[in-house]
Parts: structure tokens; C-alpha cells; sequence
């Protein structure tokens, strides 16, 4: 999607964090329990947004953090709330998809979340993948959250949790529903708080295509894992997103 798109969606994301549980419930302790300690170490959020997770890193007790996002509103939002809050965070307006003027090599740490499903064709997941891995040291982790590519079908299956995905036919060849739906699929992305809606149109990526990208960017060393829940609630209200979340969280060295 273009840059822009995002640009008025700022505080939506940023309202994203309280107003849709799950992202507290399970998302956001999920990606930091992969990141593992990230104490005195040197990180990058790559496709930033509003800063949400540059700021849960710099809170973790990062020593560095580093946000890059392509879109000016998103920037220029989190730029605002750090100098309100002092976080000490560097935002930098730029494509992820180029190497950032960024000394390569100097980073413990690259965090990547919900950026890979919009990557448009392989190529430029590669490119995002190649960006990361310029910026880690040796031995450095990659970690993102990406679109799962067995997500729910089902128009209503999400809604509990506050969004839908609905794969876009209208737009995109029809494949047999007993076959794996082909790479960069369209999907389309509806999600509220309160009053506030955003929509946006991502691409489905198999495993094969994650992993590819990754190798060819210079990564190994590549798992899998599926969030789980970080909360007492035991009311079942959870049973289906876990069986089936929206996403999965890739590791990498």
C-alpha cells in the first residue's frame, strides 16, 4: 500500500495497543518473549508506525532504538510522543526496502511487525529481509510478525478480537479452495477502536516464501512459533484466535 494510506492512521495504531486486547493480551508479550532479554542491547523497528513497539523496546530496557517507517503522519506521531515522553527513541523517515543510513553491522536486534505481508512481490520481501540483516551485527536476531499463512478464512472469524481478514477474490485469480491460495494473495484488513476504522490491503506469503526471502537476505537459522496467551482470563474467549491466529512470529540469526 502507498505511504500515504497511513499517514491519517496514526492514532488509531497508537489507540490499537488498549483498544484491541489481543495486541496486549497476547501479540505484544508473544514478540517480546522471542526477542528474549533485550537489556543494554542496540535495536532497530523496522516499518515503526507510530512507534508502538520502538517504544515497548525502549521501555524493555534497550540501550538504542531505532524506528523506520516510510510514512510522514506516522513519523511525525511518533516523533511527537517522544518528545513528550522522553523516550530517547531516533524515528527516520524512510523506505524499509532500501538500506537505511543506518552504520551496518551495529544492531543486536531488528524487530519487524506486521511489514512483511506488504510487501508486494517477492522481490521487495527480499528487500526488506536484505535491510534487516545489513543492520545486525553478526550473530544478531531478526524478529517478525508476520501474516500466518493458514489465517482464518472465515469473514467473521476475528471480529471477537476486533478486525476482519477477508482474501480478496474480487481482485486476485480464484484458486481451488483445496489448494494452498498462491503467493501474494490480496487480502483485505478491517480493524476498529471505538469509532475509529482503518482498512488496509496486504499479501499473503507462504512459509516457503518467508523462508526463501530470508535465505537469500543472508539469514539462518529460521523458526517458527505461534503467539500464546499472557493473561488469567479463562473464559474461552481466546480458544479460537489461538487455535487459528492472524499471525505467527518468525526468528531468525
Amino acid at each position: 500500500m502507498p505511504a500515504h494510506a497511513f499517514d491519517q492512521a496514526a492514532e488509531l495504531y497508537d489507540a490499537s495497543e488498549a483498544g484491541l486486547p489481543f495486541r496486549g493480551h497476547i501479540e505484544i508479550p508473544s514478540v517480546l518473549a522471542a526477542i528474549g532479554d533485550i537489556r543494554g542491547k542496540r535495536v532497530a523497528d523496522l516499518g515503526c508506525g507510530a512507534g508502538l513497539y520502538a517504544r515497548v523496546l525502549a521501555k524493555s530496557g534497550a540501550s538504542a532504538v531505532t524506528g523506520l517507517d516510510r510514512s510522514a503522519g506516522m513519523i511525525a506521531h511518533a516523533r511527537q510522543r517522544d518528545q513528550a515522553e522522553g523516550t530517547g527513541i531516533t524515528y527516520l523517515l524512510h523506505d524499509i526496502s532500501h538500506p537505511p543510513p543506518l552504520p551496518a553491522q551495529g544492531l543486536d536486534a531488528v524487530v519487524c511487525v506486521y511489514v512483511l505481508p506488504y510487501a508486494s512481490t517477492q522481490g521487495q520481501l527480499t528487500d526488506i529481509c536484505r535491510t534487516a540483516r545489513t543492520l545486525l551485527s553478526p550473530g544478531g536476531r531478526f524478529i517478525a510478525a508476520t501474516l500466518n499463512p493458514d489465517f482464518a478464512t472465515a469473514p467473521d472469524y476475528y471480529r471477537p478480537y476486533g478486525f476482519t481478514l477477508i482474501p480478496r477474490h474480487d481482485v486476485t485469480p480464484r484458486h481451488d479452495a483445496s489448494t494452498e491460495p498462491p503467493d501474494g494473495h490480496l487480502v483485505e484488513l478491517n480493524t476498529w477502536v471505538g469509532t475509529n476504522t482503518f482498512t488496509a490491503t496486504s499479501h499473503r506469503w507462504s512459509r516457503h516464501a518467508h523462508q526463501s526471502a530470508l535465505r537469500e537476505a543472508g539469514f539462518t537459522d529460521i523458526s517458527w512459533s505461534a503467539p500464546t496467551l499472557h493473561t488469567t482470563e479463562t473464559d474461552g474467549h481466546w480458544s479460537d484466535y489461538l487455535t487459528r491466529p492472524h499471525t505467527l512470529i518468525i526468528s531468525a540469526h
